[in-house]
């Protein structure tokens, strides 16, 4: 269940097309998470009047781990994908299983 919903347009950077920070984001957490053998949905939400990006991560098997475990994951994955510079455009993200999300 990788999902990794996307409503922004590639970049041109010279002749080459590069999808958007968001679209990258959400493709990078999705496919890193998978190959921790988590299958996740990612989303990403603009805030309002910055270049900063929200990113919420739904997954089944975060049942198992603490909160300090699913940041620990989440954040290694961006580390290793993401330069410091574009690292700073993460505002937060939030890890959550889907009970969490319905409130349960």
């Amino acid at each position: 269940m990788a999902e990794v919903k996307s409503r922004f347009r590639p970049v041109r950077q010279g002749r080459r097309l590069r999808a958007s920070f968001p679209v990258r984001l959400r493709t990078v957490l999705a496919g890193g998470l998978k190959g921790a053998g988590i299958d996740a949905e990612v989303r990403t939400e603009a805030v309002p009047t910055t270049k900063l990006h929200r990113v919420m991560v739904i997954a089944r098997k975060f049942k198992h781990l603490p909160p300090s475990e699913r940041q620990d994951l989440v954040w290694r994955i961006v580390g290793t994908r993401f330069s410091q510079e574009e690292q700073l455009q993460i505002s937060m993200i939030v890890t959550l299983t889907p009970d969490e999300m319905a409130g349960k």
